[in-house]
């Protein structure tokens, strides 16, 4: 179960790397588990991924968040995770698990991921902060840029 359960947290943490191969199966369970999530769940996920992230040392010093809180978010991902593939999305999972493996799991939660970053991303002021950063850029040297390139600035 050790390597299971360590091949499962692989695949729902946000790492730089590339998307595991999909096959037939894997693409079923990561279809059921992106839309057997509400939003809440997505919201709970989003959560559980800050809280992970905010324990790297570049940043851990700007977030403060409660043991208490961190278990909190851990048992509540790990009963969403529970709930998508032992219940909702358990066919789907013992299909993809008999015929692609435990990274079918990875490539199932890489698919919440991402639509819960885009529920995140997509709120007004996450983007409105995101926005804040053109101000700080040099839109000549952008054009400078594109030139050498050969490209141009603007549909």
């Amino acid at each position: 179960m050790g390597i299971f359960l360590a091949s499962v947290l692989a695949g729902i943490s946000l790492t730089a790397t590339p998307p595991i191969a999909e096959g037939v199966y894997s693409t079923e369970l990561r279809r059921c588990v992106v839309f057997a999530t509400t939003e809440s769940d997505r919201l709970d996920f989003v959560r559980w991924m800050f809280f992970a992230m905010s324990e790297h040392p570049a940043v851990s010093e700007w977030s403060i968040v409660t043991s208490e809180a961190r278990v909190e978010t851990n048992e509540k991902t790990a009963a969403l995770m529970e709930r998508l593939l032992l219940s909702d999305c358990r066919t789907q999972t013992i299909q993809a698990l008999k015929y692609e493996g435990t990274s079918s799991i990875e490539f199932a939660f890489q698919g919440v991921g991402e639509v819960a970053m885009g529920d995140l991303m997509s709120n007004p002021l996450v983007s409105a902060h995101i926005d804040q950063l053109g101000t700080f850029i040099d839109p000549a040297k952008w054009e400078a840029l594109y030139a050498e390139a050969g490209g141009r600035v603007g549909p």
